[in-house]
């Protein structure tokens, strides 16, 4: 159960980087490049996604980039190298401790899939404010910021 929560945890993290990465690039802010950015992203993984975020980042400390880089470690430890990685612990009887490391894992990528889905309402609303205001579309915004916030109260694990 641990597993498939963690796996669904860590693609809400992908999609939402995904929404905010193109607009963390200052060389060419329209919307339209915004769209091109977003389209080249269609295919990225969450590790080059999380490099690209940290490579954005303002942050003037290595500690974000050592979190989200060990996040990633983590989370690529369970999908793809499990039995590396627990296996050892498991044939020992050692099931509470793989069971804790899981829980832990779950808890910090539920933290930032959250985190990510507050900045991509922020930036929804803040293009409803600005790019769609006074526009015909500026109530289809309104709609999409709202239903957009519900949905993520919502998901399981908020």
């Amino acid at each position: 159960m641990r597993i498939g929560a963690i796996v669904l945890a860590a693609q809400d993290v992908e999609r939402y980087l995904k929404a905010v990465l193109p607009f963390m690039d200052s060389r060419d802010p329209s919307i339209g490049a915004a769209l091109r950015r977003h389209r080249k992203l269609e295919r990225s993984t969450l590790g080059p996604l999380i490099d690209q975020l940290t490579m954005a980042s303002v942050s003037p400390c290595d500690d974000f980039r050592q979190q989200v880089g060990e996040l990633v470690k983590r989370r690529n430890d369970v999908v793809h190298r499990f039995a590396e990685t627990y296996g050892s612990q498991l044939k020992t009887g050692q099931h509470q401790q793989v069971v804790a490391s899981l829980w832990v894992l779950e808890a910090s990528l539920l933290a930032m899939r959250d985190a990510l889905a507050e900045a991509v309402a922020c930036l929804l609303e803040a293009l409803r404010d600005t790019t769609f205001l006074g526009t015909p579309e500026y109530g289809e915004m309104v709609e999409a910021c709202a239903s957009f916030r519900r949905a993520a109260r919502s998901v399981p694990g908020s």
